[in-house]
């Protein structure tokens, strides 16, 4: 009993350890015994210890083959390590939940700050009325947009083509040098911030004139440097 015993244990352990190749087969282990009966019972054992291995290994592949699958369907990051040469692969599972969302970075842009996209004044010279031998009333408008603190006047005289340069010439209103009748500037706005109309009443013209003039803005601009924005020349002529 004790060597049939010996000999079962020795069966079971070499099913245990065969390689997997080899347990789609049948064996049976030499023995020198005779009984019939005992065979054919170790046979069976056998058998089943092989089936169960084999369900084992089915298995095992079965679980490497979901989980490779699962790997595939992952972001991988991969890390290297700043000095070295050594490359780390991390993977991470993530639902990607912020596609719908927008995401600002920075400080976001105040109605006083400026940039380069910013829409200058906008500034505009309307016909003169109420015209007589000697005054008129000029108009015009001005719209800042994006900037402020504008500092509005006009200018006027007989010389066209000092009236029309101002843009061109000057920076700051306290630039302009008046040129007697041909050249003369009044102020009717020193801080304004969005749109307004203007009007200005002159007096002391020469009957039977041509009078040229325009409405202007002074601001600073992107740069934070002063500049004039003008809004073109209209012309008049004074009343005998």
């Amino acid at each position: 009993m004790k060597k049939v015993t010996t000999l079962f244990l020795g069966l079971l352990l070499a099913v245990m350890l065969m390689p997997a190749e080899s347990l789609a087969y049948t064996y049976v282990y030499p023995t020198t015994y005779t009984y019939p009966t005992y065979q054919y019972q170790n046979q069976a054992n056998v058998q089943s210890q092989v089936d169960y291995l084999n369900y084992l290994y089915r298995l095992v592949a079965q679980l490497q083959d979901q989980l490779k699958e699962q790997r595939q369907q992952q972001p991988v990051y991969y890390y290297t390590y700043p000095g070295t040469q050594y490359q780390y692969q991390y993977q991470y599972p993530y639902s990607n939940h912020y596609d719908d969302e927008v995401i600002v970075v920075g400080r976001a842009r105040s109605n006083n700050d400026r940039n380069r996209n910013d829409d200058e004044p906008d500034v505009q010279t309307n016909s003169a009325r109420d015209i007589d031998d000697h005054s008129a009333e000029l108009r015009g408008e001005v719209d800042m947009n994006d900037y402020r603190n504008g500092y509005v006047f006009f200018v006027y005289g007989e010389d066209e083509d000092q009236v029309a340069d101002i843009e061109d010439d000057y920076d700051e209103y306290r630039d302009i040098d008046e040129d007697g009748d041909d050249l003369q500037k009044i102020v009717v706005d020193s801080d304004l911030d969005g749109d307004s109309n203007y009007y200005a009443q002159i007096y002391g013209l020469d009957d039977n004139t041509d009078i040229y003039f325009q409405i202007c803005v002074e601001y600073d601009d992107d740069d934070d440097d002063p500049v004039i924005a003008c809004g073109g020349v209209e012309d008049f002529e004074t009343d005998n």
